[in-house]
């Protein structure tokens, strides 16, 4: 309904629209709904958030988790190229870490998910271990910790 809401009231809801799709992205991906339905989702998500940019960090964070959900949408649809390929896009619009967040490891997190599909377990261990390399770096200065150890233990599992 609030899909619908935003798209029948114009132009100024544009930000309500692209938040309402970004909680429907979340929902559907956690609730193992239609993967082509959140690659619908997901697309006209990037397209608002594009929209949306004016080049401050918060548009630029905002551009740079649209970038990552939709890897997500193309890991669960199967298109792990595409999903990395948008994970690195994700990295590359990212301003920074956003102060006692865990924001951009998702990007690293979705794309060593992709690199084990599609059976790379050693270059996803690269992104795992550079991941690791941040996080302890950040974590001297007063950062969160990682949550990839758990990533890490899949990957080792599977070697």
């Amino acid at each position: 309904m609030a899909l619908r809401i935003c798209t029948t009231d114009g132009p100024s809801h544009v930000e309500v629209h692209a938040n309402v799709l970004y909680a429907l992205i979340t929902l559907g991906t956690r609730t193992n709904y239609q993967p082509c339905t959140i690659l619908d989702y997901a697309l006209k998500h990037l397209n608002y958030r594009i929209k949306l940019n004016t080049g401050s960090t918060q548009c630029q964070n905002m551009l740079s988790m649209a970038y990552c959900a939709l890897a997500h949408a193309y890991m669960l649809s199967g298109n792990y190229t595409e999903a990395i390929n948008n994970c690195h896009q994700s990295r590359r619009v990212a301003t920074d870490d956003i102060e006692g967040s865990r924001w951009f490891e998702w990007a690293d997190i979705y794309e060593a998910w992709n690199l084990i599909a599609m059976a790379k377990l050693e270059e996803a261990e690269t992104v795992i271990l550079q991941r690791f390399a941040k996080q302890s770096a950040t974590q001297e200065t007063g950062g969160s910790s990682s949550f990839m150890s758990v990533d890490y233990a899949l990957l080792e599992s599977l070697n």
